[in-house]
């Protein structure tokens, strides 16, 4: 989601690898991604995750147009609602099914008039933090841990759930992570307007019949409330709606959802491999 890296998944991921293949990935600017090209638009984050897919080699196109390697299960939360939408928009043939984890409703963004708000002091705070805060976090950090931190330059699943507080430490130390913060958050508004502006996906287009989850988190206030994001569930005739009692909308980093959110994920998966 927005600020997210793919150590928000850590949790999930160790859970979810037992029983299915799992690949987690950083939009540019968070986690270990390079910098991305300005302004951090959707439709820029989809054509990146659409490049690394190619040249990770994750697919190769087949006879009729169809990913010999199979198709993607994608998971993504919060603001990521925004990218899988797109990204099964553009590659319905490389989409088998949604996760959406209290995915944003984009109708509620747009009204709500989120990114508006004070962009230049917005801006203004991402740089700060980029050449203000980053170091001083590096500094610290490589002062109180030097052993930890020389090794948490890169993402290792060994090092992730034990040692994620000292990652978190070094990825806020790099100042794209605040500049992009300040991006991302000032692109809202049109970031959720382009959801709406694709071909299948406006006012009254659905996802068809395209298995999808929406978790929905009860407690959830950070940008739209569970009735908005129960909606969602509305996009697809093959969808179901899982509402989480007593969840804030960070559920995917409690240990207590874990188990849950994997059980979520066969049972799509499992639907997924029936429209197959």
């Amino acid at each position: 989601g927005w600020m997210g890296s793919s150590l928000d998944w850590s949790n999930v991921r160790a859970k979810a690898k037992e029983t299915t293949r799992v690949c987690s990935f950083d939009r540019a600017g968070y986690g270990w991604s390079d910098s991305g090209p300005f302004p951090r638009t959707s439709f820029q984050s989809v054509t990146e995750v659409e490049r690394m897919l190619a040249r990770s080699e994750e697919y190769v196109w087949g006879a009729g147009g169809r990913p010999r390697n199979g198709t993607f299960v994608y998971a993504g939360h919060s603001m990521s609602g925004f990218q899988m939408r797109i990204f099964a928009d553009r590659n319905p043939t490389l989409v088998s099914g949604l996760l959406m984890a209290d995915a944003v409703n984009p109708d509620y963004v747009v009204g709500a008039g989120y990114g508006n708000r004070y962009p230049a002091a917005v801006n203004f705070l991402g740089y700060l933090g980029s050449w203000v805060l980053a170091p001083t976090i590096m500094s610290l950090s490589t002062s109180l841990f030097p052993s930890i931190m020389g090794v948490a330059d890169k993402p290792s699943p060994d090092l992730e759930l034990e040692h994620w507080p000292y990652q978190y430490a070094y990825i806020l130390s790099r100042s794209r992570w605040f500049e992009t913060s300040a991006e991302e958050w000032v692109s809202w508004p049109s970031n959720a307007a382009a959801v709406l502006d694709c071909k299948s996906l406006g006012a009254n287009a659905t996802l068809g019949d395209l298995p999808t989850t929406v978790l929905v988190a009860e407690k959830s206030a950070a940008f739209n409330s569970y009735v908005e994001t129960e909606e969602l569930g509305e996009l697809s005739s093959d969808s179901a709606v899982v509402l989480l009692e007593d969840a804030e909308h960070g559920f995917i980093f409690d240990d207590r959802y874990r188990a849950l959110i994997v059980d979520e994920l066969n049972k799509l998966i499992d639907r997924a491999l029936k429209r197959l």
